[in-house]
């Protein structure tokens, strides 16, 4: 099933800490069916500012706390006129629990990461700049950083190479078959009218694009995550008696 990124409703739910240079806010906004817990932080001064999400590295959950970890970052960025946004994982600190989150892995963090930066892109609160988002991850950050990363930028490639391809195959204009394209992705059966001129390897084309939206990148990235990997070594491992 196509995954839909639905980052929506950021809202403000209390003031936690002010100082000369910013304001600490608690946060929720909705991922998926899921609403997710973080710290927002306001600096000090005329807005609207860049904003910068941020996901820590691993804390087990059943002892982080809500905004733990960038302890540095929290107070450099708004320091320096950005404003932040700490995520709170799904199963973390007030965050809603996802009970299939031992079958998604970290995609799941990956999802919540995303649809930070599209609450951030949605939100009605005056000093965000909704137009300029950055992401800084982390340790396990860092790799649910890359993960949000490769699931956008797949598909994207996947619909400007089918584009450029059927461009090619049927000389059409290039808006059309885009269209034609992002709604085969999307499998949201709106078209142009073209798809019966655009020959059989056109077909293929929109066919395999239709499967892989359907089926969904973000599934595509958990197979290729999941994939046993035969490891050609072994950390030394000792249990040292201490005491």
């Amino acid at each position: 099933m196509t995954r839909e990124y639905n980052g929506s409703n950021l809202r403000i739910r209390r003031t936690l800490s002010k100082n000369s240079a910013y304001t600490r806010y608690k946060a929720t906004y909705i991922s998926g069916d899921l609403k997710i817990c973080g710290i927002l932080i306001e600096p000090k001064g005329a807005g609207p500012f860049p904003m910068v999400v941020l996901a820590h590295g691993y804390i087990d959950p059943k002892v982080y706390v809500s905004g733990q970890g960038f302890r540095r970052e929290q107070d450099w960025l708004p320091r320096n006129g950005y404003g932040v946004l700490h995520v709170d994982y799904r199963n973390h600190a007030c965050s809603d629990r996802d009970p299939r989150s031992d079958v998604n892995m970290r995609l799941g963090y990956a999802e919540d990461v995303i649809n930070a930066a599209l609450a951030i892109r949605d939100s009605d609160i005056g000093w965000i700049d909704g137009e300029r988002i950055a992401l800084l991850g982390r340790s396990m950050g860092g790799g649910v950083a890359y993960q949000a990363l490769t699931i956008a930028l797949l598909s994207v490639g996947l619909v400007t190479a089918a584009t450029v391809v059927l461009v090619e195959i049927t000389r059409m204009s290039t808006h059309l078959v885009l269209f034609e394209v992002v709604s085969a992705f999307g499998t949201v059966g709106l078209s142009t009218g073209i798809t019966a001129d655009v020959g059989t390897a056109g077909h293929l084309v929109l066919a395999v694009l239709m499967f892989v939206g359907r089926l969904g990148p973000i599934t595509l990235v958990s197979a290729l995550a999941l994939r046993e990997r035969q490891r050609l070594y072994h950390h030394p491992e000792g249990r040292p008696l201490i005491g």
